[in-house]
């Protein structure tokens, strides 16, 4: 009598209603995602801000683009090959990828600056607008 009455509390969480406890798990799964990815997000974020603001500042001529995303809020995000020349040093070659206006595309030859951290040179971030090469003055 005492194991049917435990099955029976079980089953209907002792309240007389059905046991919800699979959708505790799922929906305790859900949240665990949602949190991990907020979380995620917000590290990128912060090592974002962190190489904008100590990072070291560069210009970067574009050697190679190709599109990775068109949003529907009128930006392209691009995938950048870049050849990177920072003060005083030698030149090297690293991938970004930085969303742009439609409008405003830049194309290979472009230059753009840039700031990478100097510990890890693979963490580099666009940190203004391209611009064409300037045109040499006419004769």
């Amino acid at each position: 009598m005492l194991a049917q009455l435990a099955a029976n509390c079980h089953q209907m969480n002792c309240t007389g209603h059905v046991d919800n406890t699979p959708a505790y798990y799922i929906f305790g799964a859900i949240g665990a995602v949602m949190l991990i990815g907020a979380a995620a997000a917000a590290s990128d974020s912060a090592s974002r801000n962190r190489t904008l603001t100590r990072g070291v500042a560069a210009t970067a001529e574009i050697v190679r683009l190709s599109p990775r995303r068109v949003r529907n809020d009128g930006t392209v995000t691009l995938d950048l090959t870049l050849a990177v020349t920072p003060p005083g040093g030698e030149v090297f070659e690293a991938e970004a990828a930085h969303t742009f206006p439609i409008t405003a595309l830049p194309q290979a030859g472009w230059t753009l600056p840039v700031r990478y951290r100097a510990d890890a040179r693979h963490h580099l971030v666009v940190a203004g607008e391209p611009s064409p090469p300037a045109v040499p003055p006419a004769p």
